[in-house]
C-alpha cells in the first residue's frame, strides 16, 4: 500500500471516528432534552412560556358552508369536529354508513376518496352531516357548489412530505391554479392543501409556512403518541405546529388541528400508538389553546386504514375487516378495546367542544398572569393556558402537554371571586385570593369559570 493511500485509510478512519462521535453526541442530547426535568418538589418553578395570547381581536373561523367569520355569530359559527375516512356502502362483507357520526358529536366527516361525492350527499343530508371532499372534479365542483352540505374542498395532501425532493414550485402553482379554478365556479367554499407537521423542520421550513397560508382554512396533521411518548410538546409536537402556521396566516385563517386517533404498524420507524382518551384529549385542548379553531379526527376504523397497517377508532371495531390486501392488519383484543374506549372519549370530547362553542370562538382575555410548576417535567412548560371571555364570564383551558403528574399555581393579577370546574367534579386544590392551585395528572386538562372582584 502506499503512503497516500495509507495516509488516506488513516483520515477516513478518524473522520469516521469523529462523525460516529457526534452522532453518539447528538444522541444524547436529544435524549436529556426529552428526560423530564427533576424538580425538588417544593419550590415553585415559573414557566414564562405557559399562557398563550392568540385571537385578542377576533378568532377566526366560518360557518358551515365555509364562509370566514371572525366574531362569534350564534345563528352562524361553526366548530368543525370532523372525522376522517368516513364512509358508506358494503365492502369486503361489512356496511359502513354515516349514520354513526351525528350521535357521536361530529359534525363534518370527511369522505374516502375512493366514493364520488353524488354516492354520499344523500346520506350526508339525511344524517345532518357537513362534508370536507378530497381533490373533486370540476364537474363535481360545478354540481354542488351552492350545497349546504358542502363546507370544503380539499386538495393537496401533506405536501411538503409528498413533494419534498421534486418539482416544490411547481406542485404549489398547480395547487394555486387548481384553487383559483374551482373559487371561479364555487366562490363561497374553501379550498385548501393539509400538511404534515415535520414540514416544520429545516430545510423545509419556508415551503411549509407558503402551504400553511395558500388556502382558505390553514389545516395540517399532528401525530404524535408513540409508546415512549413524554410530551406532545417537543421540537415538531402540536404546540410548535400551530404556533407555526399562526406564523404564517397572522392570525387571519380558521385553523385546524388534524390529531391522532389511530396506530400504525408500518414498516417505518415511528410506529404510532392508540391514545388513551386523556391523551386525545389533551391533544385536542392543548391544540385549541394553541390556536386551532377546528379538530380532525384521524380516523375512522374500516379495510381502508387495515389496508395501510393501521388501526382507527370505530364504536364497534372488528378484528378483520376484509381488504384488498393479504398483509393488512389484524387487531388484538386489546387494540378493540383501545378502539372502542377512545370513541367514547371523542363522544364526550365532541359534547364538550359543542357546550363551549361561544367560548371558543370569543376573543382571548388580554390579561397578563404566570404559572408556575412543582414537580418532574419533560417539556419548559409543562401547563398550557388560555383565558377566553365570553360575556361576563371568564374561561380557563389548562392542559397537562407531558406525561407527568405535576402541581401548578396561576397568579392573576386580580383577586378570584368565583370559581367552577367545569367537566370536572373535582374542586381546585385551593383559591387563594389572585392565586389558583390545582394537581394535574399525566395528561390531564383543566377547564374553569371564574369571575375576578
Amino acid at each position: 500500500m502506499s503512503r497516500s493511500a495509507r495516509s488516506a485509510g488513516r483520515a477516513g478512519f478518524f473522520t469516521a471516528w469523529i462523525l460516529s462521535g457526534l452522532v453518539v453526541f447528538a444522541a444524547v442530547v436529544v435524549s436529556l432534552v426529552l428526560l423530564p426535568r427533576p424538580g425538588n418538589g417544593q419550590d415553585w418553578e415559573p414557566t414564562p412560556g405557559a399562557a398563550q395570547y392568540v385571537y385578542q381581536r377576533g378568532v377566526p373561523h366560518t360557518d358551515a358552508q365555509g364562509r370566514l367569520l371572525m366574531s362569534y355569530d350564534p345563528q352562524r359559527s361553526f366548530f368543525p369536529r370532523g372525522i376522517y375516512h368516513a364512509l358508506t356502502g358494503t365492502f369486503y362483507g361489512r356496511t359502513y354508513s354515516l349514520a354513526p357520526f351525528k350521535p357521536a358529536g361530529f359534525n363534518f366527516v370527511h369522505v374516502f376518496e375512493k366514493i364520488r361525492l353524488g354516492q354520499i350527499i344523500p346520506e350526508a343530508e339525511r344524517e345532518g352531516l357537513q362534508v370536507v371532499y378530497h381533490n373533486p372534479t370540476m364537474g363535481e365542483v360545478a354540481q354542488y357548489a351552492n350545497h349546504p352540505c358542502i363546507l370544503g374542498w380539499y386538495l393537496d395532501e401533506e405536501p411538503t412530505g409528498r413533494y419534498w425532493g421534486q418539482d416544490m414550485e411547481g406542485h404549489f402553482q398547480e395547487f394555486q391554479q387548481r384553487r383559483a379554478e374551482i373559487k371561479r365556479v364555487d366562490p363561497i367554499h374553501p379550498v385548501f392543501p393539509l400538511d404534515v407537521a415535520a414540514g416544520i423542520l429545516e430545510p423545509r421550513t419556508q415551503w411549509w409556512l407558503r402551504w400553511a397560508a395558500a388556502g382558505d382554512i390553514s389545516a395540517h396533521d399532528n401525530y404524535t403518541i408513540l409508546e415512549d411518548t413524554t410530551t406532545i410538546a417537543g421540537h415538531k409536537g402540536i404546540p410548535a405546529t400551530l404556533q407555526m402556521a399562526l406564523s404564517a396566516t397572522g392570525e387571519r385563517l380558521p385553523l385546524w388541528l388534524v390529531v391522532q386517533a389511530h396506530l400504525t404498524r408500518k414498516r417505518v420507524q415511528r410506529q404510532l400508538e392508540i391514545p388513551t382518551p386523556q391523551q386525545e384529549r389533551c391533544m385536542i385542548y392543548a391544540g385549541i389553546i394553541h390556536g386551532a379553531t377546528g379538530i380532525w379526527v384521524f380516523a375512522y376504523d374500516s379495510f381502508v386504514m387495515r389496508n395501510a397497517l393501521s388501526m382507527g377508532v370505530s364504536p364497534d371495531p372488528v378484528e378483520d375487516t376484509g381488504g384488498a390486501k393479504e398483509e393488512r392488519y389484524i387487531a388484538t383484543p386489546e387494540n378493540l378495546r383501545q378502539s372502542r374506549e377512545l370513541w367514547q372519549a371523542l363522544v364526550r370530547i365532541n359534547g364538550e367542544l359543542e357546550t363551549l362553542k361561544p367560548v371558543l370562538l370569543s376573543p382571548t382575555a388580554p390579561i397578563a398572569y404566570n404559572v408556575s410548576v412543582q414537580g418532574a417535567h419533560t417539556s419548559d412548560a409543562p401547563i398550557r393556558c388560555l383565558l377566553k371571555r365570553f360575556e361576563k364570564d371568564y374561561y380557563l383551558f389548562a392542559a397537562n402537554v407531558d406525561g407527568q403528574p405535576l402541581a401548578a399555581k396561576i397568579d392573576f393579577p386580580r383577586v378570584i371571586q368565583r370559581l367552577d370546574s367545569l367537566f370536572d367534579p373535582r374542586p381546585p386544590t385551593k383559591v387563594e385570593a389572585q392565586t389558583l392551585y390545582d394537581s394535574f395528572e399525566p395528561w390531564g386538562v383543566r377547564i374553569y369559570k371564574l369571575d375576578f372582584a
